[in-house]
C-alpha cells in the first residue's frame, strides 16, 4: 500500500468511529448530568424537609398552635425562614438545564414541591411590611411541602433508595 492510501484509510476510519463515538458519548454526558442534578435536587428537598423537621419538631404534620397564634411568625422567623430555605440547585437546573432537568420522571412533584418553598419564601419576603394579622401566612405551605415529600416517597414517586443514601439511617424514621 502506498503512503496516500494509508492517509485515505486513515482518515475515513478516524471519521466513522467519530461518527459513532460521538453520540455515545453525548448520551453518557448527559444521563451523568441528569443523575447529578437529581441527586443535587433531592439533597436540596431532603435538607429543606429536614430543616423545617429541626424548626417545628418531629411530628411536623399536627402543628395545630402555629396555626392558631398567628403571632408565631415574627420578623426573626421570616428572616431565619429565608435563610433555611433552599432552592439554589432547583433554580439552578430549571434556568440553566431545562432540557435535562424535564427528562426526570420527578420534574413535576420538583416543581409542586418548590412552589410550596417559593410561596413560603415570597412571604418572608414580604412580612417585613406585612402585620403579623395578615392573611398570608406560610403554614399551609410548609404544612403542604411536608405532606406531599412524605407522600412522595411512601409511595414509591422518589427514588427511596436514593433517599436513604442521602438521609442515612440516622434521620430515616424522620421522614417515615
Amino acid at each position: 500500500m502506498d503512503e496516500s492510501t494509508k492517509v485515505i484509510v486513515a482518515t475515513i476510519s478516524g471519521f466513522l468511529i467519530a461518527l459513532f463515538a460521538e453520540p455515545i458519548k453525548l448520551f453518557f454526558q448527559n444521563r451523568i448530568k441528569k443523575q447529578n442534578i437529581r441527586r443535587a435536587i433531592y439533597s436540596e428537598i431532603i435538607s429543606n424537609y429536614l430543616a423545617f423537621a429541626t424548626l417545628f419538631g418531629k411530628n411536623l404534620e399536627s402543628k395545630k398552635d402555629w396555626i392558631e397564634d398567628p403571632g408565631k411568625f415574627s420578623n426573626d422567623f421570616a428572616h431565619g425562614i429565608r435563610h433555611l430555605i433552599k432552592v439554589d440547585c432547583f433554580t439552578y437546573a430549571v434556568t440553566q438545564e431545562a432540557p435535562t432537568y424535564y427528562q426526570m420522571k420527578e420534574a413535576t412533584s420538583f416543581n409542586y414541591l418548590y412552589s410550596t418553598l417559593q410561596a413560603v419564601l415570597e412571604w418572608a419576603a414580604m412580612n417585613k411590611t406585612v402585620q403579623k394579622s395578615s392573611h398570608l401566612r406560610p403554614q399551609g405551605f410548609i404544612d403542604e411541602f411536608v405532606r406531599t415529600t412524605k407522600d412522595n416517597i411512601r409511595q414509591g414517586y422518589f427514588d427511596r433508595r436514593l433517599v436513604k443514601k442521602i438521609v442515612g439511617k440516622r434521620d430515616l424514621d424522620i421522614l417515615n
